[in-house]
């Protein structure tokens, strides 16, 4: 055998086992391999200063201008300044997010993230009701809808044609949803509200039966990190309605059936009390007070702010979360809250923009903290 047979020979072996030996490493640490692949896209994520920057851009064209230089770069080569040509770069940024996450992690744990993605269709599926009842115009719904997890461009085009809400509800027979919607709303009683309102229960209830595939130590992490998400939703949800003097009763349906650490009998007796003043008193002696407290004693006045400094603490809850216990499914769960975060802010500044807002407008509609520092 030649010398240089004998090289490749051995390069070739050294080849092998280096990949094997990864292969391992992987499969007894599965999630080690991501911590050091997301703790390198959140060095990438844009900082809260890059945000504040975009949002003082004078027109879309300096905005994109802007991101030259960001991980965004690659995609702003055929990208026209128009909202709706971003918002579909931004959509098309997060679907990439999440299944490059997926494909770095157990098959359990990447079905939990596939359903958490769907949040994405849930989206699109709202815009998809609104404009089959009528209360939207179907083109300019088609031209708002986007790839995700489950439903193509192409399918939630066909679905917004549907006649009626009832023909929608029938063209979803294929999907998880169909059976969830049949056992909450009675033939022939299709109202937008009952509708949409089952949709989302139903993606919550089945994202939390996907925690019961994990692992014991990997389910109560993740129930702890989606129970909190799921608890601020309820408080918003309820704070929002009960500003529009919406009935206690109908609130209570409403509110997502799923309890992390807000028990239903607390979140009932909010649909019931008086006023906004009387659900922050109750809330602020619940379960959730160290973290409530500083947001809703600062008074309700301006509800958006307010729900900000909830979805600001999710963001630095899970990201403690994913701190503490950084080889777990608080890792990938953490990361995928910080992009959806920098989309949210991207799409604020992107609309803002181009509606004429000043910078200090749209700098408060902003989340702080979308990225680890």
């Amino acid at each position: 055998m030649s010398v240089a047979v004998e090289v490749t020979v051995i390069l070739t072996g050294i080849a092998a086992a280096a990949v094997a030996v990864a292969n391992n490493a992987r499969s007894v640490t599965p999630y080690s391999f991501l911590l050091a692949k997301t703790r390198a896209w959140e060095a990438r994520l844009l900082t809260d200063a890059a945000v504040q920057s975009l949002a003082e851009s004078s027109s879309l064209e300096g905005l994109l201008s802007g991101l030259r230089g960001t991980h965004f770069e690659s995609q702003l080569e055929s990208l026209s300044p128009d909202v709706e040509s971003i918002e579909r770069m931004l959509d098309t940024y997060l679907v990439s997010s999440y299944r490059e996450v997926m494909g770095l992690l157990p098959e359990r744990a990447s079905s939990l993230v596939k359903k958490y993605a769907e949040r994405m269709d849930i989206g699109n599926l709202k815009l998809v009701i609104q404009a089959v009842a009528g209360r939207a115009d179907r083109e300019e719904t088609i031209s708002r809808l986007s790839d995700g997890m489950v439903f193509s461009k192409d399918r939630l085009e066909a679905l917004v044609k549907a006649e009626s809400l009832e023909d929608l509800v029938e063209l979803l027979s294929y999907t998880s949803y169909y059976e969830n919607i049949k056992r909450q709303i009675e033939p022939g009683e299709y109202e937008i509200s009952d509708l949409i309102r089952a949709v989302e229960h139903s993606y919550y209830t089945s994202l939390w039966r996907e925690t019961e595939k994990l692992d014991r130590k990997n389910r109560k992490i993740a129930r702890l990190i989606l129970g909190r998400e799921i608890d601020l939703e309820n408080v918003k949800l309820i704070l929002r309605l009960k500003r529009e003097s919406v009935d206690s009763a109908l609130i209570s349906k409403n509110i997502v059936p799923v309890e992390g650490e807000l028990k239903r009998d607390l979140l009932d007796l909010c649909s019931r009390a008086e006023g906004l003043e009387e659900v922050a008193q109750i809330l602020m002696r619940s379960r959730l007070k160290a973290v409530l407290v500083p947001i809703l004693s600062q008074g309700l006045e301006d509800l958006g702010r307010t729900e900000n400094l909830l979805d600001e603490s999710l963001l630095n809850f899970s990201k403690g979360v994913a701190l503490f216990r950084p080889l777990t499914v608080a890792t990938p769960l953490s990361f995928l809250q910080q992009v959806r975060a920098e989309a949210r802010n991207m799409r604020s500044v992107v609309r803002g923009v181009a509606d004429g807002l000043t910078a200090d407008e749209i700098k408060g509609l902003l989340l702080r903290s979308a990225r680890v520092e």
